[in-house]
């Protein structure tokens, strides 16, 4: 796919990026909840209902930076041993990247940002109302573009402004110098909640 346009721009309603507290955050899904979903399934399973990549929100929006979290994840592997030996919990969120129907009209990318009719939302005042978009090449690969005020890095790098870049599964995506997130594959996902479970405590018996 064709880098996009450096003309391109993205105009969105003065109240869209309001979100209250009680208000569910569009693409958002609780870890928690997607692992007891995913409790009976089997990889195949999972990995077929998921067909596509996730963003994994490494602490909760707000916190200060974890400056750890580069270390504990050097290359990002995400397999169930590597999480247990970094003795890191279950992280609070997950975004499939993904469009989502009728959020808004671009068709060949999925946008994340602020606002609330990107495919992806992040409510945090750090984040540009439409801050970086994600594109699939023919092969299967993804892109990622940041169209944001205050950055978008990719292990450590920081991407150039509107100009589509490789992103691997495995990656640690910084949104706005603040908000670290994996760029990780379903199956990836899929080791991560399984080694939530068998790393839980044990319920103290009656």
């Amino acid at each position: 796919m064709d880098a996009i346009g450096s003309s391109f721009s993205f105009e969105v309603p003065a109240a869209s990026d309001e979100i209250s507290d009680a208000s569910p955050v569009p693409g958002r899904l609780d870890l928690k909840v997607l692992a007891e979903g995913a409790r009976k399934m089997s990889r195949e399973e999972f990995v077929a209902k998921h067909r596509v990549p996730f963003l994994v929100q490494l602490q909760e929006l707000g916190n200060k930076p974890d400056s750890e979290l580069t270390v504990r994840f050097p290359t990002v592997v995400m397999a169930s041993a590597r999480f247990r030996t970094a003795g890191v919990g279950l992280p609070p969120h997950a975004y499939p990247i993904e469009k989502r129907t009728l959020a808004n009209a671009f068709a060949l990318m999925v946008t994340l940002g602020r606002a609330t009719n990107n495919d992806i939302v992040i409510p945090d005042a750090s984040v540009s109302k439409f801050h970086a978009s994600f594109a699939r090449a023919a092969g299967g690969s993804w892109t990622i573009t940041d169209w944001s005020t205050n950055g978008t890095w990719v292990d450590g790098e920081r991407l150039p402004a509107r100009a589509a870049r490789p992103i691997r599964t495995g990656a640690l995506l910084t949104v706005a110098g603040s908000i670290p997130m994996l760029f990780a594959s379903a199956a990836d996902v899929f080791e991560l909640l399984e080694s939530s479970r068998e790393n839980a405590p044990i319920a103290a018996s009656a």
